[in-house]
């Protein structure tokens, strides 16, 4: 019980709404205090403990789905992480059916994020079970775009649902001007190509304009809020009112 499930809200560019939001976890050790993910995730993924991690998660956040205060809140969906290395180890799938139907909640109701370089495996048990997690009605995004491999054919192929474009290269486009017209030339390329484009890192009002003039539609970053436990982002959702 020392993972948390905090949600980061994601703004909707279109209704100027809170829609949907990505589940992150959290370690707070008695000991040693706020572990952060880039810390103890890795180490999960090597010695094996990333599938029941991520099954704390994902458990998490279907309960939180099946709250009566979450329904009326008005979301979507939530964005939840899936390491490759669950969909490659274990019985995830089969874990996933009968936790979604012990709180009552459906596929439609979760988008699963994976990553650049998780995306581009050419793993056939990876790439099976990616499938029959869209038979069974999952989305996908793609996390962190613009750090990896991909390359377009491949996520064109890949059916994804949102690509979530890099924080990296909206903060060098503060100062760096190259790296703000490929920041807006790949937004508005996703955009044109049918996907949905996730800004995340927005923290200022310049660059929430730019990314929005651009075509992002979904919004994501401390501009709006940082991540916070389920009772914080629900009372934020309830009041939230764009300006």
């Amino acid at each position: 019980d020392e993972f948390k499930v905090y949600s980061q809200p994601i703004w909707n560019a279109d209704t100027k709404q809170i829609t949907t939001a990505e589940a992150l976890v959290r370690l707070i050790d008695p000991a040693l205090g706020f572990i952060p993910p880039d810390e103890f995730i890795p180490l999960a993924e090597q010695n094996g403990l990333i599938n029941d991690i991520g099954m704390t998660v994902f458990e998490k956040v279907c309960a939180f789905l099946s709250s009566e205060r979450t329904k009326k809140a008005g979301l979507t969906y939530i964005e939840v992480n899936l390491s490759i290395y669950q969909l490659i180890m274990g019985n995830t799938i089969g874990q996933f059916k009968e936790t979604m139907a012990k709180y009552g909640i459906t596929p439609d109701q979760i988008n699963l994020e994976i990553t650049e370089t998780g995306s581009v495996s050419t793993s056939n048990t990876l790439l099976t079970n990616i499938d029959e997690l869209k038979a069974l009605g999952f989305k996908f995004s793609l996390d962190d775009y613009g750090t990896g491999y991909s390359n377009l054919t491949y996520i064109i192929s890949m059916d994804f649902t949102n690509i979530k474009s890099d924080k990296g290269l909206l903060w060098a486009s503060d100062t760096d001007e190259n790296s703000k017209i490929l920041l807006t030339d790949t937004i508005q390329m996703m955009r044109r190509l049918g996907f949905n484009v996730i800004q995340e890192g927005v923290e200022t009002k310049e660059q929430l304009d730019l990314v929005v003039s651009a075509g992002a539609n979904l919004i994501q970053g401390y501009y709006f809020s940082k991540p916070v436990p389920a009772d914080e982002f629900l009372k934020y959702v309830e009041n939230f009112k764009y300006e």
